[in-house]
């Protein structure tokens, strides 16, 4: 038995195993072609907006006018982004993924034909599996480089075989509600039991914090962390053998931050009274700082003189909100003595 893991969009997330084991004699009277190999000719320079067709050839070859039964299962996943970004998960924003699987009978096993999208350094990444038969082969993730000749952010906008890319804003701030769009391509429609959304913080994609399944070909969240953010589409939902299986990443790399930092002495006596204030990142537009003291609010604006008359521990929170909606929070303990 051989088995193949596909690195999921460049991302480290394992969404799918293609498990081929030999099939028994029983089966069928007729041995399927088993190619001992497989590599993609290319057919012509890349250059995004233009067309490109990846040629799947096996060795050795099969026959002519050869049908590729339902048992074979492609797949072709393509790449684009800076020339770091799928090893060291250093993303620009215009990195984007798409993984194409589907049974031999219905084409995938054969020349993927579609536009070229944008890639900011003029670089891309392609790979193309096969299983059937016996085992399976596969060509290794490849580079190949080229020009633009379209403007930033177009995607795939033709295709023989259908699936989708992500697109998602860019410069948002952290607690911005964020949308995620999957652009479909070559005749793609959502399957009979829906697609799976999910928005990570990083790229290592431990954990989503935030999910969404359903037949939407968009995705709304808000932006929960700052840095980066990955969000992935995968219309099978869960890990699938066999079966079809199109999926897209899409990443922001520079959530901004929004931030709130309390300044206050940190030695307190009773019945003193004493200066504190408060800085932001990250916020825009008019702010309005509100202070609490033990849950009760005691004051807005940046900055407050505070007396305590009880002895012990006390909270002291500031709370900055903008104009736009964010907001950030800071609490700071402080022990009164006599």
């Amino acid at each position: 038995m051989t088995t193949r893991r596909l690195r999921s969009i460049g991302l480290g997330l394992i969404l799918s195993s293609i498990v081929v084991t030999a099939l028994p004699a029983a089966v069928s009277a007729e041995v399927l072609p088993t190619p001992t190999s497989v590599t993609i000719t290319q057919s012509g320079p890349w250059v995004s907006g233009s067309q490109m067709t990846l040629t799947p050839v096996f060795t050795p070859a099969f026959p002519d006018g050869y049908q590729f039964p339902a048992t074979a299962v492609c797949d072709f996943e393509l790449l684009w982004g800076n020339l770091t970004t799928p090893f060291q998960y250093v993303y620009d924003e215009t990195f984007g993924s798409v993984l194409l699987r589907g049974k031999g009978d219905g084409g995938f096993c054969g020349p993927w034909t579609f536009t070229v999208p944008y890639s900011a350094p003029g670089l891309w990444e392609f790979t193309f599996g096969y299983s059937g038969g016996v085992y399976g082969v596969y060509v290794p993730y490849t580079f190949v480089h080229g020009t633009n000749g379209v403007p930033a952010g177009s995607g795939i906008t033709e295709s023989n075989l259908p699936g989708v890319w992500l697109s998602m804003p860019h410069g948002t701030r952290q607690g911005d509600l964020v949308t995620a769009t999957a652009h479909p391509f070559g005749g793609y429609t959502v399957p009979p039991n829906g697609a799976h959304w999910d928005a990570y913080s990083g790229c290592n994609c431990a954990q989503a914090f935030a999910s969404a399944d359903g037949f939407a070909l968009t995705f709304t969240f808000r932006a929960k962390v700052p840095g980066t953010i990955a969000v992935f589409y995968n219309d099978s939902g869960t890990p699938e053998y066999g079966g079809p299986n199109f999926a897209g990443a899409g990443v922001d790399p520079k959530v901004i931050a929004v931030k709130v930092a309390p300044s206050m002495a940190t030695t307190i006596h009773r019945s003193h009274w004493y200066y504190a204030a408060a800085t932001s990142k990250g916020l825009i537009g008019t702010l309005r700082y509100s202070w609490y003291v033990d849950g009760v609010r005691v004051h807005v604006g940046r900055t407050v003189n505070l007396r305590f008359s009880r002895l012990g521990w006390h909270t002291v929170k500031v709370i900055v909100t903008d104009t736009h909606g964010h907001k950030a929070t800071k609490t700071l303990w402080r022990y009164v003595r006599p």
